[in-house]
């Protein structure tokens, strides 16, 4: 029996733009320098932290657990908005960081995922 399977690849071109990219941002880095990357969502989201955690570290960050025990210099929340509890969890998990964010000015915050493809919680989140 065949059976058909989509690979999605990459272009090549995408693939050296993206490490291009990388490197370019690795020299802006400060070092030592830490990130955590939550998921909140499916395995789709799972899958794709593990890469967003690949490619920071390319870049230079050093993955940890914790933003509330480390100082963080990037926290990204992987989100889904099909899982119902996802949109709860990361407002308050943005609510949590807006105090550690006011005593680290410098950290980035970042929400990605198919959450913020809802124009709404796009407009709750800014």
């Amino acid at each position: 029996m065949d059976t058909f399977i989509n690979l999605n690849i990459v272009p090549e071109k995408d693939i050296v733009a993206a490490f291009d990219h990388m490197t370019a941002v690795k020299s802006k880095i400060p070092s030592p320098a830490y990130a955590v990357v939550r998921t909140l969502g499916c395995q789709m989201n799972e899958h794709d932290s593990e890469k967003l955690a690949g490619m920071l570290e390319n870049m230079g960050y050093t993955i940890v657990d914790d933003y509330k025990k480390n100082k963080v210099d990037l926290v990204i929340f992987n989100t889904c908005c099909i899982r119902e509890n996802a949109e709860g969890k990361v407002l308050g998990r943005l609510g949590e960081l807006k105090m550690i964010k006011r005593s680290n000015p410098g950290m980035i915050l970042a929400v990605c995922g198919c959450m913020t493809e809802q124009p709404h919680i796009v407009d709750i989140i800014k």
